[in-house]
């Protein structure tokens, strides 16, 4: 690769860095204890971000942190050639209340249970291939209970090509109040090849439970894509809010969020 397509590539990657815009739809899904349930669905298009670096002025993206020539490749891109748009979205199944158990007393208490389902699918592959980072959680008490996933992989992010499907390594956080996966979205990398496996998708499916009776929860899911080579990491805040670090680096839009009722 050439000195100059090297540095063109790395100036496009750096474009990536400091903005996002999310776009939301609903759609309806039918879960096992809920009927028909209004999921707001989270998208994240790598053009929508270069195209809200356009708008600012050089003044304010000097003062992020871009090299002038980084602005000059910000102002002058192709917005056409930027086609990366993952889409991601959580539904419940098994949502109820039993009683169970104490094991020291023996006296029976109420705990509810609900099963999610998140799933995210890059539509269109990105750019960057580095770490990225997906999170689950709850708008009430609920902890994890157990939690499994898998991030599908194709021969060049082609879902016509060959797959390899890993196992997610699962992480909770806030003593098990949110639920969260890091994988990298490229595999198999090689000089002036590139990657041979990009991530088309994934599943994390999340057992929670909480003490008493609920009858209505929120649920969030969120994906962060980063657009630098680091690790990101989550937190959890009250109301089914999740948030990405550093904010630099790992980019995201609003929750995908979901109501639970019994």
């Amino acid at each position: 690769m050439g000195k100059a397509v090297r540095l063109s590539v790395s100036l496009m990657l750096a474009v990536l860095m400091m903005a996002f815009i999310c776009f939301l739809d609903t759609t309806q899904v039918s879960g096992a204890d809920n009927g028909a349930a209004v999921i707001k669905k989270g998208t994240v298009t790598e053009q929508e971000i270069v195209k809200n670096l356009q708008s600012k002025s050089v003044r304010y993206l000097e003062k992020m942190g871009y090299t002038k020539a980084q602005i000059k490749t910000i102002k002058n891109c192709d917005l056409k050639s930027l086609t990366g748009k993952v889409t991601y979205w959580v539904s419940y199944q098994d949502f109820r209340s039993v009683k169970v158990k104490a094991r020291n007393s023996g006296k029976k208490y109420w705990v509810t249970k609900v099963k999610t389902v998140a799933k995210w699918k890059w539509i269109n592959q990105p750019i960057c291939a580095f770490m990225d980072i997906y999170g689950v959680t709850t708008s009430d008490k609920f902890v994890k209970d157990s939690a499994k996933g898998t991030i599908t992989y194709h021969q060049m992010g082609d879902r016509r090509l060959e797959k390899k499907t890993v196992t997610a390594k699962i992480s909770t956080n806030n003593t098990g109040r949110g639920v969260y996966t890091k994988f990298p979205v490229g595999l198999g990398y090689k000089p002036n090849a590139g990657f041979k496996w990009k991530c088309t998708n994934g599943i994390l499916t999340t057992n929670w439970v909480a003490d008493g009776k609920i009858n209505v929860v929120g649920l969030a899911s969120n994906y962060g894509h980063s657009v630098l080579e680091l690790s990101p990491s989550v937190s959890f805040s009250a109301g089914a809010s999740i948030s990405f670090h550093p904010y630099i680096s790992t980019k995201y839009g609003d929750e995908a969020f979901v109501r639970a009722r019994k």
